[in-house]
């Protein structure tokens, strides 16, 4: 049985604060991957593989940070905690 864990405040702060600026950040950087923290974008890149090492190196493994694609659909939400599936609660 699996299920899933509410996400902290901090992620869903950052989140908001994403999708404010998605509009805005569309026009610029549509299927690029943005780091966000603080409510403000820290850096734009290529991959997710990119953004993910510049975050962890830039704010540690603990960072309170998002990794999002700019894109108009279904955002997807990247996390330390998702990198290594602990977002997923495994219940035997």
């Amino acid at each position: 049985m699996s299920f899933f864990v509410s996400a902290p405040d901090w992620v869903v702060r950052e989140y908001e604060a994403f999708k404010a600026k998605l509009p805005e950040l569309l026009v610029r950087y549509r299927g690029k991957y943005v780091v966000v923290k603080d409510g403000e974008v820290q850096g734009v890149f290529d991959s997710l593989e990119e953004a993910y090492k510049h975050a962890l190196e830039r704010f540690g493994i603990n960072g309170h940070f998002i990794i999002q694609r700019v894109e108009e659909e279904q955002p997807q939400h990247y996390s330390p905690t998702h990198a290594l599936g602990l977002d997923i609660v495994q219940v035997p």
